[in-house]
């Protein structure tokens, strides 16, 4: 199996190429709630390490069409997805075993070692079966099934199945063991052995099973709750080997639970010596068979699975996911159709779900978005900061069409709801996150503001921005300022006139259904926003408008 085979990255994409590839920052990911859409269960517990969103994010656009267009065979063959959904917990196994035998074999590991090998065999033979006739058309499924191919018709794999299946003992039925111990005359452990080797596993019962007594003729139901036995943990990684000090770090629960572990596998090998032994100049052999090419797949299929689970989701629910375009960097394309947000969609606050167009252009580059309270205007900037986001990941996108270019930066900057420390307001931690991301922001960025300023005066707000939007201008970023400054929306020219402006500013404007009666329609459209009746809608809104009759409301 050629362990260079990725399901995420084109062939021979090293590891320089991924970090010179990768987004600057990722505050975005929590700005937008990302981890909630995309989510990878991840699995510490079982010293399985964390699989984080944020390694997946890339900005170079062959890396995505190669997820695209790998997501889209997932999405339309069902028998391409069970075959990684039957697959994954045998590699589990594989990647288990591999993290507590440290890649090296003797003896006392044989077990573990005998059983990677089964699993891999598995693995192998479900990936076979899948891929051998299957008519394929991404390039990452195609490289799996010419590698899967290459190893199943090699003559060492076929020697190695047919060693495997000579073993006097399948381990891979073996599902659990049932402990006897004695007690002494304090009711503590005094000494503990293997009663039997079981081809069931435990199970606590059920209430129905406890109340008709059904239970009490099945031998695998216990009398007390099942706890979990945390994997990774090895008397060695908590300082429990011979002449070494026990780590004052580990708790005794996690110090039980390796000692446990060690004890029942020495007394499994105990019980299948001469299997063992008669087994290991197979294992020896084949050992160095490359197993670990599922290792570095394991995290890549767990991300893809996650994927795959959001978009049949938000389909499942009537949203439509669309997969999007792919333009170079240097196109700086964005031009979404009907694109919602995902959070929004999801939490079915709104009956009928807004969709909104979002293009920029030479004409704009920068919106500058101004319309009423609750109007729409911050739910749309989040949706536009998702799908670009979502892009990035080799995602399907929440809107009916889309074409996107790759930005090597998705900054936010939204409202603080407090002072970040002690003695400093509100607006000074605005500002000096702000100017954190000016001096990293390049022509290839998206910047996302929405209501920065609000915790200073109007008059200081407006100067502030004024500077900031020319300054945007000048670099070349893309991106949509949400704002109740209604006057910057007069000032396009201004912004616009700078002599070394790279980025031409322009209007979008959150729509009134109904003027009078303060009736949204949530439409964002590009036009210039008519600014003087919503501060009339706000005070009739909440009653603070003085009447002809001379009282308010």
């Amino acid at each position: 199996m050629d362990r260079d085979v990725s399901l995420l990255y084109p062939a021979g994409y090293s590891r320089e190429k991924k970090e010179k590839n990768r987004l600057r920052d990722m505050e975005f990911v929590e700005s937008l709630s990302l981890r909630s859409m995309i989510v990878i269960t991840n699995e510490t517990f079982r010293g399985v390490p964390a699989v984080r969103l944020t390694d997946f994010f890339t900005t170079d656009p062959e890396v995505i069409s190669y997820r695209l267009d790998l997501l889209e065979e997932l999405l339309d063959n069902g028998s391409l997805l069970e075959m990684f959904e039957n697959a994954l917990p045998l590699i589990r196994g594989i990647f288990d075993m591999h993290t507590s035998l440290n890649g090296s074999y003797t003896i006392d590991k044989a077990l573990s070692v005998i059983r990677i090998l089964e699993s891999y065999v598995q693995v192998t033979d479900i990936f076979y079966e899948s891929l051998s006739d299957a008519d394929l058309h991404s390039e990452g499924l195609k490289r799996l099934k010419e590698s899967i191919e290459a190893t199943f018709c090699s003559d060492e794999y076929r020697n190695l199945k047919k060693d495997m299946e000579s073993e006097t003992v399948d381990f891979s039925s073996l599902q659990s063991v049932t402990i006897g111990v004695n007690l002494d005359a304090n009711l503590q452990a005094e000494e503990a052995g293997l009663v039997s080797v079981n081809t069931e596993r435990f199970h606590k019962g059920t209430l129905i099973g406890k109340v008709t007594g059904k239970d009490r003729d099945d031998p695998y139901v216990m009398l007390s709750t099942l706890y979990p036995m945390p994997k990774g943990w090895t008397t060695e990684s908590l300082g429990l080997a011979a002449g070494s000090e026990k780590n004052p770090d580990m708790k005794d629960t996690e110090i039980d639970a390796a000692v446990l572990e060690k004890s029942v596998r020495h007394a499994l090998e105990d019980i299948y010596r001469n299997a063992i032994r008669a087994f290991g100049p197979v294992v020896e052999k084949y050992f160095s068979v490359n197993t670990s090419a599922y290792v570095t797949m394991f995290p890549e299929i767990r991300f893809l699975l996650a994927e795959v689970k959001f978009i049949n989701d938000m389909r499942d629910a009537g949203f439509v996911m669309s997969k999007p375009t792919v333009c170079e960097i240097s196109d700086k394309c964005i031009d979404l159709k009907e694109v919602y947000n995902v959070n929004l969609a999801r939490s079915r606050v709104e009956e009928n779900l807004v969709l909104n167009d979002f293009k920029t252009d030479d004409n704009g580059r920068f919106f500058i978005l101004t319309g009423p309270n609750h109007g729409g205007k911050s739910v749309f900037l989040r949706a536009v900061g998702t799908a670009q986001a979502l892009f990035q990941l080799g995602c399907y996108i929440p809107a009916t069409e889309g074409k996107l270019s790759p930005v090597r930066g998705i900054y936010t900057h939204f409202a603080a709801a407090e002072a970040a420390g002690f003695g400093r307001g509100r607006f000074e931690s605005e500002c000096e996150k702000l100017v954190k991301i000016l001096r990293k922001l390049t022509g290839d960025d998206m910047l996302l503001m929405d209501e920065s300023f609000s915790g200073t005066s109007a008059m200081e707000a407006a100067y502030i921005a004024e500077e900031v939007i020319t300054g945007i201008g000048a670099i070349g970023a893309c991106g949509i300022f949400v704002t109740h400054i209604h006057d910057l929306s007069e000032k396009l020219d201004t912004f616009n006139s700078y002599p070394d402006n790279k980025a031409k500013i322009d209007n979008l404007a959150a729509l009134m259904e109904d003027k009078e009666n303060g009736v949204r329609s949530y439409r964002i459209k590009r036009v210039k926003p008519d600014g003087s009746s919503y501060a009339r809608d706000i005070a009739a809104k909440c009653g603070l408008n003085f009447t002809d009759r001379g009282s308010f409301g």
